[in-house]
This record gives structure tokens, sequence and C-alpha cells, in this order.
């Protein structure tokens, strides 16, 4: 849930900008006006960021912002921006990320479409994509199983392991030889 102010006690979501490296975000959240003294950065947990601070006209500018994966708590840094961009005066937020990887989003909900842009002055344009599940590719013994077909799929078989991992997760492709011998296995009984 996002909230925001425009003046006058009115509470208002204030614009985002946001880029990364493998280890950090940074994420610039913009008040109009911003009045230095009143703003505040906390995290309530690994992956809930939540800003607010007040305009000069009194606004007041509220953001509680669900990322789309862990950061590290300790890792909170902010600092405001000497001047004014055309969105209003920034405050910068440096995150360290809980998993070394590339995010696709910062967050996955949809109340913040139009109000969160990506800073591409500040982006690792090298980072790639982390590829998905390709030493799966060419299994004949695993089925994808997404959105689409996951109902029609557990209907048409008795018995599934599903292996539910993360394609950045080093522990979860460790193991991904040893489900492969198992759904071999699985399939010649």
């Amino acid at each position: 849930l996002v909230l925001c102010t425009l003046g006058n006690g009115k509470t208002v979501i204030p614009r985002v900008k946001w880029a990364q490296n493998k280890d950090l975000l940074f994420i610039s959240v913009m008040v109009r006006d911003l009045k230095a003294d009143t703003v505040s950065v906390q995290l309530d947990s690994e992956s809930d960021l939540r800003f607010s601070a007040q305009g000069k006209a009194g606004d007041e500018n509220v953001l509680r912002l669900p990322l789309r994966d862990e950061v590290k708590q300790e890792s909170l840094k902010w600092e405001i921006a000497a001047r004014p961009d055309k969105w209003g005066t920034a405050t910068f937020i440096t995150l360290g990320k809980g998993h070394a990887h590339r995010w696709d989003l910062l967050t996955s909900s949809k109340k913040f479409k139009g109000l969160i842009d990506k800073d591409w002055t500040r982006e690792d344009q090298n980072l790639e994509p982390t590829e998905e599940m390709v030493l799966f590719d060419d299994a004949e013994t695993v089925l994808r199983l997404n959105e689409k077909n996951f109902n029609k799929t557990i209907a048409a078989h008795s018995c599934l392991v599903v292996a539910a991992r993360y394609p950045w997760c080093s522990e979860c492709k460790s193991t991904d030889q040893i489900f492969l011998k198992a759904s071999a296995a699985a399939k010649a009984k």
C-alpha cells in the first residue's frame, strides 16, 4: 500500500527512480520542495521499504514499497541530494541485495505503475539477466510448471516432484543434477 499527500495535509505517493548493480539497489525518491528535517527511511522487513517526508507546503509524501526480493536490513543508507531535479529533491537510498543477482523489477506490485522509472545513469549496463533452468531445457523427464499449465498438469499426474528454484541460487543449481537423475528414475518406473 502506498500513500502520498499533495499540499495542506493531503497524502501523496512520491516519484521513484531505481537502478542496480549485482550487489546493490539505488533508489531515488523525489519530493517537491522537500523539508529535509522530515525525511524518514526505514526497512520494515527484508523486503518492505518505507519512506516519508513533508514538502514545504505541508504535503505528506509516503511510500510503502514491497520490494521484489530480499535486501540486507543493516545495509540501508540514505542521503538528500544537493539540488532538485524535475520531480523535486531526491533522497538517495542504497540497499544491499539479499542475493546477488539482477532484479527484473523493483516491486511486483502494480500499484506503482507510472510512478517508478529506471535510472539508466546509475544502472549497471553489463548486468545480464539470469538464465533460467538451462540445464532442464533438454530434459525429457522434466515439465516446466507455470501459471497457465499448473492446474492441468496437476490433474494429469497422480504424483509430481517439483524443483522450485531461483535461477541465481547456487544451492538450487547444485541440486539440479540430483533432480534430473530422480526424475529419470521416476519416469522409468
